[in-house]
């Protein structure tokens, strides 16, 4: 188990894509969500290993952490460990993140309904 959030940290950088890619592919999503310099895209909705707003949110049962569905399922497979605690998993079932997934699909109708309005004006 991790004991310090230093640690939990320096693990999430190991499984990062390259700062180049990483930067990309946020510059990808800010513009199309149309954000601003001082729009921020909620951390909750993001997959704590991308980075990127998660599509398929899925909990980790085991330590509780939610991630893209794709990414922990590959994670899991060759490591057989949590991405962000790197605890050996005994049980590795994945559940839905229902609220996560609606709250995403209501960020996104948000910032849809924001780019009409911008558009109309």
């Amino acid at each position: 188990s991790c004991s310090s959030s230093r640690c939990c940290i320096g693990l999430v950088g190991l499984l990062q894509p390259s700062e180049g890619s990483l930067e990309k592919s946020q510059t990808d999503q800010r513009m199309a969500y149309n954000l601003g310099p001082g729009d921020e895209i909620p951390n909750s909705l993001q997959c704590p290993i991308t980075l990127d707003i998660m599509e398929d949110p899925v909990l980790l049962r085991e330590t509780g952490h939610t991630f893209e569905r794709v990414v922990v399922e590959e994670h899991v497979a060759k490591y057989g460990t949590c991405p962000l605690t790197n605890v050996k998993l005994t049980d590795k079932t994945l559940v839905p993140n229902h609220a996560l997934r609606n709250a995403i699909l209501e960020f996104r109708e948000h910032m849809q309904r924001s780019q009409q309005q911008q558009q109309q004006q």
